[in-house]
């Protein structure tokens, strides 16, 4: 996970055998392969092995030519996003979900998109992948979603774990089209900047409820210079009034009282919310 790759120097010795760090499918077959005819003698691309000294650049395969999970061995060179099969479920597989509220909601977390057009900080698993985003198509993304309401027709709400959902207006407006009085309810992560009105309006067509923008803090230089951020707060005013025109729900995250923060930066978040 992104956590045990970001922060391989806080983990004491022995506290681990081994990290599979980056992106994980063809690394993790080849640390199968290797333990299955012994032992990793030798460093190999997107695998630390607690004999071994650490390789903090030791690089993975890319990203646009393995980008999801696979099932089965595939060509990999003439390889499109959409001939990869998603998850697949037996007839006794349950979904166990917790909620606090007097109505439960079914949710299913789902991935339209792989990577990132940012590496915001340390906090995000995107900073260690290190790839432009790809994407399956709506068609592709449709299939998906009908096979999970076929496995667990009680799902009211998908949750697109994407970095970021709403960057590309043509996508977006075949997924409203596609989706557009499914009765189903989403949704999804985004940055500020990249929002426009015909996106909320889209998202709303398809079904979407809730945005979430990571915001972090209300002082801009330490967005910019801690956080790495690449929108404005003005960015985040102006998509949260966009919202609430459109009666979607904003969601925002902030990080209060990080290392980085002081009683002035503390101060200039909460003027800010």
């Amino acid at each position: 996970g992104c956590r045990t790759s970001g922060m391989r120097q806080d983990f004491p010795d022995g506290f681990v055998d081994g990290i599979i760090f980056q992106e994980y499918e063809e690394a993790f077959r080849r640390l199968v392969f290797q333990l299955k005819n012994g032992h990793m003698k030798h460093p190999a691309p997107g695998i630390w092995v607690s004999t071994q000294p650490f390789i903090p650049l030791n690089p993975a395969r890319n990203l646009h030519k393995y980008p999801f999970p696979r099932y089965k061995e595939f060509i990999l060179d003439n390889l499109e996003i959409d001939e990869l099969p998603f998850s697949h479920y037996g007839d006794n597989t349950f979904v166990f979900c917790r909620s606090k509220s007097a109505t439960v909601h079914n949710k299913q977390s789902i991935y339209s998109t792989r990577g990132c057009h940012f590496a915001c900080c340390s906090y995000c698993q995107e900073s260690i992948m290190g790839n432009k985003p790809i994407r399956k198509s709506v068609a592709r993304l449709k299939r998906e979603t009908d096979y999970l309401l076929e496995k667990f027709p009680q799902t009211e709400i998908y949750t697109f774990a994407d970095p970021i959902f709403m960057y590309d207006m043509d996508w977006l407006e075949e997924f409203a089209s596609v989706y557009s009085g499914s009765g189903l309810k989403f949704l999804c992560n985004a940055c500020a900047s990249f929002i426009t009105e015909d996106m909320v309006k889209a998202v709303k067509k398809a079904g979407m409820y809730m945005v979430r923008i990571g915001v972090q803090s209300g002082c801009q230089t330490l967005r910019r210079e801690i956080y790495n951020r690449k929108d404005s707060l003005d960015d985040v005013i102006r998509v949260s009034k966009l919202l609430e025109e459109h009666e979607i729900l904003g969601h925002y995250d902030f990080i209060i009282e990080s290392p980085y923060d002081t009683p002035e930066t503390i101060a200039k978040t909460r003027r800010f919310i």
